[in-house]
């Protein structure tokens, strides 16, 4: 998937399964950066943890 490998410009919603987004996120040669939020810290602190 495009997406997950290259850097986008604009409001973008992708849905994958969690490892798949991971694993093609860390495959790209660009420094891309992201942010979660959740009201929930366990979710974010197991999120950054990967």
């Amino acid at each position: 998937m495009k997406i997950a490998r290259e850097e986008i410009f604009g409001p973008v919603m992708a849905v994958m399964k969690f490892d798949t987004t991971i694993v093609r996120a860390n495959s790209s040669e660009y420094g891309l950066v992201a942010m979660k939020r959740s009201l929930i810290n366990s979710c974010s602190e197991l999120i950054f943890s990967l």
